[in-house]
């Protein structure tokens, strides 16, 4: 569990500081059909912010393995 926060953490940090992060996902949750919300990074002490990020990653994860997987392919 504490290695899938990890990953995701670090994933969501790269999409919101990385203008190529930003793009690459845009473009994988208009792939998706998905709206292109901006995703919230937890607050490492919280609990409650650990859950949102988890429900947020199930609603978008679709767009997350398209993105994901343009990125290895590269």
């Amino acid at each position: 569990m504490e290695a899938t926060e990890s990953t995701l953490y670090k994933m969501i940090t790269w999409i919101k500081k990385s203008d190529k992060g930003c793009n690459e996902r845009h473009k994988a949750c208009l792939d998706a059909g998905i709206s292109n919300q901006k995703l919230k990074t937890m607050v490492k002490t919280r609990f409650a912010s650990k859950v949102i990020m988890f429900q947020e990653t199930l609603k978008y994860h679709n767009a997350i393995n398209l993105c994901y997987g343009r990125q290895e392919t590269q």
